[in-house]
Order: C-alpha cells, then structure tokens, then sequence
C-alpha cells in the first residue's frame, strides 16, 4: 500500500478546492464499484462515508458541507449526525469490521483508492486525526 503517513500530510496540505476536485471525481468511481458487488452503490456509499465520517467519534462541520458537496447525498446534519453517532457506537465495530471486509473484495490498487479517499475527506478539517489515522489503516485487512 501506498506511504500512509504521507499521504495524509499531501491531504491536509490540499486547498479546500482541490479536495472537492479529488473527490468528487472519486465519488462516482466508487459508487460504480459498489454497485459491482451487487448493492445499491450510493447507499453502500453513503454506509462508508458515514463509519469514516465517524471514525474519530463525531461528524464536524467541515465533514458534513463536504459531503454535500462533493457527493449526491442530500442528507440533514442531523441525519447524517445520527447516522454517524449509531456507527459509533459498539454496533458501529462490528461495521467497521464488515466494511474492512467489503474493501477487501477490491483489488489493491482499488483499496488504495478507498484509503485515499477516507484520507481525504477526514481532512475536511486541514487535520487526520490519530483516531481517524487508526481507523482508515484498519480499514485494509
């Protein structure tokens, strides 16, 4: 995989602009992989936004305009904040576990594209936490 800690130091560094640009464009590569394991790819999607939105135990500010943004969600805060807070809970391990599952049905190439973007959008903020860290390199089993 991909040098992890620099890829999050890329991600923080990027301008508020190209973050939407990156993501937007990898929004619809992954919602067209989802859909090849045979789900609903915005719904799966939206699954794995909202356990990496939640990765650090809450949803910021930053988080939610940038997923209004860059993603054909069209959600409340408080929709995708209750979401989150229920992927947080002990409920919430056991989807990380399945998502972690899910990404490695991809290829490795693919995985890295999964990683970067968590990367990525945890960065909303100008910062990967330790915690958001944590959970995105769990993410690859």
């Amino acid at each position: 995989m991909f040098e992890f800690e620099e890829m999050c130091k890329t991600f923080e560094k990027m301008s508020n602009g190209e973050r939407k640009l990156y993501l937007q464009e990898q929004s619809v590569k992954m919602i067209n992989a989802f859909e090849t394991l045979g789900s609903d790819g915005i719904e799966m999607f939206l699954y794995f936004m909202a356990v990496a939105c939640g990765a650090d135990g809450k949803l910021s500010v930053e988080e939610y305009s940038l997923l209004q943004e860059v993603t054909p969600i069209n959600l409340t805060y408080s929709e995708v904040e209750k979401l989150v807070n229920r992927l947080n809970s002990v409920e919430g391990k056991r989807h990380a576990v399945w998502i972690s599952e899910v990404v490695g049905q991809f290829s490795e190439e693919f995985q890295d594209t999964l990683i970067s973007f968590c990367l990525c959008f945890c960065s909303a903020d100008k910062k990967v936490s330790l915690r958001e860290r944590t959970f995105i390199k769990s993410l690859v089993v």
